[in-house]
C-alpha cells in the first residue's frame, strides 16, 4: 500500500513565552507528530525573510520535516503569539497582524490526499483562499 500524500497546510508562528520562544502553530504541531509516527507529511506555511522565519525552516530541518512548501514572503513578518500573564495567572495571547501566513499561496503539484489545516491562518481572506483551494483538491481534509 502506497503512503498517503499528507500535507499540513497554515500558520507556522514562535509562541513568545517571558522565558524565551518556542516555535508552534497547529499544522507544525500536527505535521511533526506524524512525522514521529513514521508518515512524511509536507508542511504548508509561510515565514518572513527575517531571522524568526529562518530560525524556524532550520528547526523544522532539524525535526526531519519536508520544508519543500515553506513559503517565504519578503514584507510580513514570520507569525509570533506573545504570551501575557495577567495577575490572576491567566495565560492571553497577541498575535502579531498581518503575518506572513496571512499571505499564503496555495502550492502547485499533484493533489495530496489529506489536508489538515489551522484555523489561525483562516483570518486572512489570501490564506482563507489558499486553505480552501487546496483543500478542495484533497479526498480528505
Amino acid at each position: 500500500m502506497t503512503e498517503p500524500a499528507i500535507v499540513c497546510a497554515g500558520e507556522l508562528l514562535w509562541d513568545v513565552l517571558p522565558d524565551g520562544r518556542t516555535l508552534g502553530g497547529a499544522p507544525a504541531n500536527v505535521a511533526y507528530h506524524l512525522g514521529r509516527l513514521g508518515l512524511a507529511p509536507r508542511l504548508v506555511t509561510r515565514v518572513g525573510r527575517d531571522e524568526p522565519g529562518d530560525a524556524a525552516v532550520a528547526l523544522l530541518r532539524t525535526r526531519g520535516l519536508d520544508v519543500s512548501g515553506v513559503q517565504v514572503d519578503e514584507t510580513l513578518p514570520t507569525g509570533s503569539a506573545h504570551v501575557v500573564v495577567d495577575a490572576q495567572g491567566h495565560a492571553g495571547y497577541e498575535f502579531v497582524t498581518p503575518a506572513a501566513w496571512d499571505a499564503l499561496e496555495a502550492p502547485s503539484g499533484p493533489a495530496p490526499d489529506l489536508v489538515v489545516s489551522g484555523t489561525l491562518a483562516r483570518r486572512d481572506a489570501r490564506s482563507a483562499r489558499a486553505l480552501a483551494s487546496l483543500g478542495a483538491s484533497a479526498r480528505l481534509r
